[in-house]
């Protein structure tokens, strides 16, 4: 079986099909319905990404040059995740798998985005902070701190 569309969910709509062939329950759309649940979902986030972009501020840049970005942060109960420079850009890495890699475009001031993995899931924010030296220590991801674990990169530009 193919899917024409990008990231169709069809191994929903089959399985719920079959659940419902076993159970006896009233014949449904299963297809249809799983098409319009995503596709609505799809627009949403287009929706809210706009919304995002039209309040970005403009013409910010980095406070430090890429390279202090650099190194490994932990955190206490999701582990470790790296940010490294590569071909002139930052590379955030959480994990192994293919889906926890992202190329870091700068957003604003300390603040990078990316799309992790194939980027179904849209763009992501991760926040960078700095202690009160000016050196960057510690990174936001989805709202949890990860302490910086390898000496910092080259201080403010």
């Amino acid at each position: 079986m193919f899917g024409n569309l990008e990231h169709a969910e069809f191994r929903h709509a089959l399985m719920w099909k079959v659940f419902g062939m076993f159970t006896g329950a009233p014949a449904r759309d299963w297809n249809g319905e799983t098409l319009k649940l995503y596709g609505d979902l799809q627009k949403a986030g287009q929706v809210k990404q706009e919304n995002e972009d039209a309040k970005r501020p403009i013409n910010t840049k980095p406070s430090h040059a890429l390279a202090a970005y650099t190194g490994t942060y932990r955190h206490p109960a999701w582990g470790d995740v790296t940010v490294a420079l590569e071909s002139g850009a930052l590379v955030l890495r959480i994990g192994s798998a293919a889906s926890g890699i992202g190329r870091l475009e700068h957003w604003h001031h300390n603040i990078f985005r990316a799309r992790m993995g194939v980027g179904y899931e849209g763009w992501e924010k991760f926040g960078f902070r700095a202690a009160a030296n000016g050196t960057i220590d510690s990174l936001a991801i989805y709202g949890d701190i990860y302490t910086r674990v390898t000496p910092a990169g080259p201080t403010k530009i």
